[in-house]
């Protein structure tokens, strides 16, 4: 921008900016008495997402007014078209969940590039036509198929009945009823932080905490022949969490300092990728992870005391770390859906959209979720959508809350009563069924398995529960907390406690 005029007093320079394009303008300096120079900070590309974004800035020159109502030079205002392109963030071709319970009706999700373009007008899974489909962007396809037979089905697309480029693969399972276990850990393995159920090879992962953390031990539970065989243990140290990449073919297992894919049957180390900084240098540690559909993990992050610490991406194809700036969170914990759209981060709470990349602070209608130590131990359960969300932890006063939320998280839809009939103490572990209709809260005291409806309208603002506690095996152990989840076809409740983990018939 260039401006004309007689400067017979102060040069005052006035900007602003409007649109989505740009996030601020700042740090005006002046290089000579007739210049003067303006930051445009662009928006970061994680919060915006996926897409084409325009904006402007807005310059204003004139003297001896700092508002520059008056005394404007020729050629002022100027403003300034800003405008760009944020490219989907798609790493692979995807299906998720790449399992579905066979005979069973499903949704799934297909990422992947140029869906838009092709002009895809057939979806099929095997020789198997999906029931309806949609092409949500040029990125993604949401569809819907009947019940298939138990098998590996390749998913086809089609344009004018010309194939269109596409790797990925549904594979439909049995479903299958596991008898109430204890399944111990053996040895001097204790607290469970991560649990992972494996419904195609019908084994159960574990991470578990030794005496010390150089003793954290990847547990193998292999429930199709369980009583028969024995579990296989392999020392991880410094061992945090686990999950399946997004077609199940690697087991991503995330330590302090670093994130191995392994083998899931022989679990042999494929790749290792080390942090680099900030959590190389002692400061933070990995914490925990969740798969997105684009074919990414979500890292959490805590730190060794107290503080913030940072989040991070990791491409499941580059096998690389990526940091997502501006949003830091404190010793977090992570829930996903099945279909890998949608992510939520509790402490604080932190939500990340898989269509369009972009990950921001929640702003959900009560403050149930503030600095609480429960916050951050107690994974948020989400359903195989995500269009149901459940969250425990403290409100700033100290109260008990177990939330459930829409896919928004910002509509409360109700609460359900948390480890005791008193609501004293926060809930220690909580799951969802893949459907959303109902929801598992851990009752600590009692030792028992609490459930409630979720399709029905709250009473009093709280769900109703359908069905008297049930007690877990004994032999869990009792902890503060519990790693819970519920199994794909939805018919095994698996809870990971103290020295052993268990499965039961889900109430």
């Amino acid at each position: 921008m260039t401006v004309n005029g007689e400067l017979d007093g102060p040069l005052y320079v006035k900007v602003s900016h409007a649109g989505s394009a740009v996030a601020d303008v700042r740090d005006p300096t002046y290089p000579t008495d007739s210049s003067a120079t303006i930051l445009v900070v662009p928006e970061n590309p994680s919060t915006l997402g996926a897409g084409h974004f325009t904006g402007t800035v807005t310059v204003t020159a004139c003297v001896k007014d700092p508002t520059c109502a008056t005394g404007q030079l020729v050629g002022s205002p100027k403003t300034l078209p800003v405008s760009y392109e944020i490219k989907p963030s798609v790493q692979s071709d995807t299906v998720m969940p790449y399992l579905t319970t066979a005979g069973s009706a499903g949704k799934v999700v297909i990422r992947g590039k140029g869906f838009s373009a092709a002009g895809i007008d057939t979806v099929s899974f095997g020789t198997t036509s999906a029931t309806a489909f949609n092409i949500v962007s040029d990125s993604e396809i949401h569809a819907t198929h009947s019940g298939l037979a138990a098998g590996r089905h390749t998913v086809t697309l089609k344009a004018g009945g010309s194939l269109v480029p596409f790797d990925g693969t549904l594979v439909a399972v049995p479903s299958v009823a596991y008898p109430a276990s204890l399944l111990p850990y053996g040895g001097t393995l204790t607290e469970t932080r991560g649990l992972l159920y494996d419904a195609e090879r019908r084994v159960l992962f574990v991470a578990a905490v030794g005496i010390t953390p150089e003793f954290n031990t990847l547990m193998r539970f292999p429930l199709s022949t369980y009583g028969t065989s024995v579990p296989s243990g392999s020392g991880v140290p410094r061992l945090r969490d686990i999950a399946l990449t997004p077609d199940g073919t690697r087991l991503l297992v995330l330590t302090d300092d670093a994130l191995m894919q392994k083998d899931p049957v022989t679990l042999t180390t494929l790749v290792t990728t080390p942090a680099a900084q900030p959590f190389s240098q002692g400061f933070q540690h990995l914490r925990e992870l969740e798969v997105t559909n684009e074919g990414f993990a979500l890292v959490t992050s805590g730190v060794y005391g107290s503080g913030f610490a940072d989040l991070c991406l990791y491409s499941i194809n580059d096998a690389a770390f990526y940091l997502t700036p501006d949003l830091l969170v404190t010793q977090a914990s992570v829930g996903a859906s099945a279909d890998g759209s949608s992510l939520v981060i509790a402490h604080p709470t932190v939500y990340y959209d898989a269509s369009t990349g972009r990950i921001a602070r929640a702003r959900h209608g009560l403050a149930d979720h503030g600095h609480s130590w429960y916050d951050a131990t107690v994974k948020p359960a989400v359903s195989r959508s995500g269009h149901r969300v459940v969250m425990t932890g403290r409100d700033y006063a100290g109260n008990a809350h177990t939330t459930v939320y829409d896919a928004s998280l910002a509509n409360v839809l109700g609460h359900l009563p948390t480890a005791s009939a008193s609501n004293s103490e926060a809930s220690s572990g909580i799951a969802i069924q893949p459907d959303g209709s109902r929801a598992y809260v851990f009752d600590r005291a009692a030792m028992a398995i609490r459930t409630f409806d979720l399709t029905g309208a709250p009473v009093a603002g709280f769900y109703p529960e359908v069905l008297p506690a049930r007690a877990v095996p004994a032999g869990l152990g009792s902890s503060l907390t519990y790693r819970m989840l519920v199994s794909p076809d939805g018919t095994t409740l698996f809870i990971g406690g103290t020295g052993a983990a268990a499965m039961m018939p889900a109430p």
